[in-house]
């Protein structure tokens, strides 16, 4: 059938798509039946083969939209792949299932509540979350191996709350986990690792290190409490009809395994899967895929990863799973391997190339045919351009901040969108110096650090405000001391000689705040220059007295913004789109307080703010879109699926890139628990560093200062020490002498 009867107009779109794809595409998206997996790098156009596959299966076969699921990581993922599918098969490209994981199990769950029992659950809050932990590790007895020797009852509960969400990222049961923590805890004492290599003092050679020996069993005594302490963590949850996020995956996945006839629904609805960025799936999200596909011996799978950007193991993804299935379907398994790429120079794909081969902890499904792996192919436009990636050092990382900035400034000359920009770096606080020296210097920005609103001027003040009326509801002049501060607040437009004049009474008077801002005859005795101001505040204060008592939570919060000229002062400022955009979170947050708990009363609300703020909690700003006239600000991580003309990688120093483990805050497991071999922190961090570089279209430069803020010296990152080594990048250095940089004083 056409991909949309009557609708000629996009029946030759997705023609002409057809036509536009290179050989390995054209291989890819025409094999309709049996299980594929294409071999995708960085810049080959997966967005666009997914949508010209799933134009493919309508076109060729009886398949209705409806019938055909495709599984992507990031709502901006599933966002990018409708619109392409609506450009190139119109209307019926909505009919697609296009979703997240856990937009997918969601979906199951909400259609088909009497199969889950699940009414009136909300997802648990990281507050919540605290509370339950914390009461059970309150309840232990203080012999417990999770207590024992500690002053502090919590000492593990960030470590507890990490292994809570490992545990059900890959689906992990307790009496499995328990089972190998017992196995290795009984072979310590025969491990080599445990026992003398030669006699020491009064040790003979195979003697048992005891000290060695007892403190590993210290460890796992406190991971197999952990553990154990799993199933009294989801009563608790549960009693509090609370819900995880990983719990959405793991009770589909049950349903299916425990009703067979359910399962059978959706695999017999499903007639095509299409999974995009394979390479990052967790352990839960791989047993799902399997068990939705295991009714099909061969089932119509397609398959889109690498496993050269597999960055989030510390989100559990696995690169294994690209093997494992190679290893299920065996020859039945179509392998494609895309070579072009539309991104980047051939100098760059050539330099990013060598450098991720490295890399010897891989699949062998890049040497099909004792072909050995080679660079992918720059698209014909880019091939002419020369841009061999650079390698800078600085002096110090004062001068690399300045010279980045002088560089911005001459590409702005030349008349590059400063959108076409990235600067990238390993860790969010080095993004943080950027920001006070963009700001400093007028570059427009975008940074992709969340910002916690708690931590916001015009938050803190609203706060204020509604910390002073919960004084005077307690008791009338009980927020005495909480006034003063308050009339500082530009909005109210109070002059600073009024307050001064104001204060000065109140300090060498008896008179309460009341009475000095309800008696005007005070103010003409001390020469109030402008009363109307002080007028207007203290009319809010005393109305917001009686509103808060009579409006609803959310209701009165915007009241506080309207009627105290926050929101018109804000609307003044040049930054007016993103303090807007503060206050709309606020509210929205507010809101959904309201739905979780009805009866939340203000005190109680901001008592949880507080409570947030004192637990390094965020409510993070909600940002509608990003403007494409600022230069970019992102970790490696964030940078991942973008591209850009531009790319600056920042402050590129081993400190930052190597033996960066993302294993702060867990527990110590033992081998029998450990992932695969993949999980080594050097290739990994190798991985995230290609990234990096793969984001760049024609312009790429990797920068190191010799010296920190304090004149200390730096090694720069291995990874540059192997770029020099393979001779694939210019090396620049650019020192000053006796330079200095004023933005950082």
């Amino acid at each position: 059938m056409s991909i949309t009867d009557g609708q000629s107009h996009f029946d030759a779109v997705f023609l002409q798509l057809i036509k536009q794809l290179n050989i390995s595409q054209k291989e890819a998206v025409s094999t309709l039946d049996g299980p594929t997996l294409v071999l995708a790098g960085p810049g080959t156009g997966k967005t666009q083969l997914i949508a010209a596959k799933v134009g493919k299966i309508l076109m060729d076969s009886d398949t209705l939209p409806k019938n055909i699921l495709c599984l992507t990581f990031t709502d901006a993922g599933v966002n990018a792949l409708r619109n392409r599918l609506v450009q190139y098969i119109g209307p019926e490209g909505h009919k697609v299932q296009v979703l997240t994981f856990h937009a997918f199990c969601n979906q199951i769950i909400q259609q088909n509540r009497y199969h889950f029992g699940q009414n009136n659950l909300e997802p648990i809050s990281d507050l919540e979350r605290i509370d339950i932990i914390r009461m059970i590790l309150d309840e232990l007895p203080w012999d417990n191996p999770l207590k024992k020797g500690y002053a502090n009852a919590h000492q593990f509960e960030r470590e507890w709350q990490s292994l809570i969400q490992w545990m059900k990222k890959e689906n992990y049961k307790v009496a499995d986990l328990i089972e190998k923590i017992d196995e290795y805890c009984n072979q310590m004492p025969s491990l080599p690792e445990f026992k003398y290599k030669r006699k020491q003092g009064t040790f003979n050679v195979g003697d048992l290190k005891e000290g060695l020996y007892q403190d590993f069993l210290q460890k796992y005594a406190r991971l197999r409490e952990a553990v154990r302490l799993f199933d009294v963590y989801e009563q608790e949850k549960n009693l509090r009809h609370r819900y995880d996020y990983e719990d959405m995956i793991l009770w589909v996945l049950k349903a299916f395994q425990d009703k067979p006839y359910f399962l059978s629904l959706y695999q017999e609805q499903f007639l095509y899967v299409l999974l995009d960025e394979f390479q990052d799936t967790n352990g839960a999200q791989f047993a799902l895929v399997q068990t939705l596909l295991n009714y099909w011996d061969t089932p119509n799978l397609f398959i889109v990863g690498d496993e050269d950007q597999s960055i989030y193991e510390f989100q559990g993804a696995r690169i294994k799973h690209l093997q494992d299935v190679k290893d299920k379907y065996g020859d039945d398994l179509h392998l494609v391997q895309l070579k072009e790429n539309y991104r980047s120079t051939q100098g760059i794909l050539n330099t990013a190339f060598a450098f991720i081969q490295r890399n010897t902890l891989t699949s062998s499904l890049k040497n099909q045919g004792n072909v050995s792996p080679q660079p992918l192919i720059a698209a014909s436009a880019l091939r002419q351009i020369d841009s061999t990636p650079i390698v800078v050092e600085y002096g110090s990382i004062f001068q690399e901040e300045a010279d980045l900035v002088h560089s911005l400034k001459n590409l702005f000359k030349k008349g590059v969108n400063p959108g076409q920009v990235a600067i990238i770096f390993r860790n969010n606080r080095q993004g943080d110096q950027l920001v006070r020296l963009f700001e400093k210097n007028s570059i427009p920005y975008h940074t992709s650090r969340p910002i916690n609103i708690l931590h916001t001027p015009i938050v803190f003040k609203i706060r204020r405000i509604i910390q002073y009326l919960i004084q005077e509801w307690k008791e009338t002049d009980r927020g005495e001391s909480e006034f003063l501060p308050l009339l500082y607040h530009a909005h109210w437009e109070i002059s600073m000689s009024d307050i001064g004049k104001l204060n000065k009474i109140k300090v060498t008077s008896d008179l309460s705040w009341h009475q000095i801002m309800t008696d005007e005859t005070i103010w003409g005795s001390i020469g109030i220059e402008n009363s109307q101001p002080l007028k207007r505040a203290y009319r809010f204060f005393q109305d917001a007295l009686k509103q808060g008592l009579n409006k609803a939570l959310p209701a009165f919060l915007e009241y506080i913004i309207n009627k105290s000229g926050l929101l018109k002062a804000t609307l003044k400022q040049k930054d007016s789109i993103l303090q807007v955009q503060i206050l709309n979170t606020l509210v929205n947050f507010c809101e959904k307080s309201v739905e979780r708990e009805p009866n939340i009363s203000v005190i109680d609300w901001m008592l949880m703010m507080d409570r947030m703020q004192d637990n390094h909690l965020a409510i993070s700003l909600e940002m509608p879109q990003v403007s494409n006239e600022s230069v970019h600000l992102l970790t490696a991580h964030r940078a991942k699926g973008l591209e850009f003309e531009y790319v600056f990688m920042y402050d590129c120093v081993q400190s930052e890139w190597e033996g960066k483990s993302n294993n702060t805050g867990v527990f110590s497991f033992p081998p029998t628990l450990k992932m695969e071999p993949e999980t080594d922190e050097l290739e990994a961090s190798r991985r995230l560093f290609y990234v990096a570089m793969t984001r760049a279209s024609q312009f790429l430069q990797i920068g190191f200062g010799k010296e920190n803020t304090v004149g200390k010296p730096r090694m720069p990152t291995l990874f540059i020490s192997e770029l020099l080594e393979d001779k694939l990048v210019h090396f620049e250095q650019r020192i000053y002498p006796g330079f200095f940089c004023p933005h950082r004083i």
